[in-house]
């Protein structure tokens, strides 16, 4: 139901009904409702934006192997957006999606990997990672 709501498929397109069906779903176990519940904390998307639910959200969808929810936690504890900044644990999600197959997760973790600092010079990581 949700994602009928979400993108009008039979119905009028409804955020916030898509983002009730996406809640109920969510609090069931879902860990394709958990992630989209915690996307939608986060991009305003039914609800109003809430970054620590969206955390609780896509902390119990990559509880269940979500690649995507992984990722999201990584760039939440970069950005100490609805959690204090943390690079262990922005790691420790980053290896997590990269593991399950997250192809960003991936490419961010070989560019950690390979990068070699010379003497004095100064690497903006900002511009090798995905975002």
């Amino acid at each position: 139901m949700a994602l009928l709501y979400a993108k009008g498929l039979g119905t009028p397109e409804n955020k916030v009904k898509a983002f009730e069906w996406f809640l109920k779903s969510a609090l069931q176990g879902l860990a394709s409702a958990q992630y989209k519940t915690g996307l939608n904390y986060l991009q305003v998307y039914g609800t109003e934006v809430n970054d620590s639910e969206a955390k609780i959200w896509f902390l119990e969808s990559a509880k269940q192997d979500h690649k995507e929810a992984a990722f999201n936690l990584n760039k939440m504890y970069i950005n100490g957006q609805g959690v204090a900044p943390n690079m262990i644990e922005a790691i420790k999600w980053l290896k997590i999606s990269a593991a399950l197959g997250h192809e960003g997760a991936q490419h961010n973790l070989n560019v950690i990997n390979n990068l070699k600092l010379e003497s004095g010079s100064v690497i903006n990581l900002n511009d090798q990672l995905v975002k």
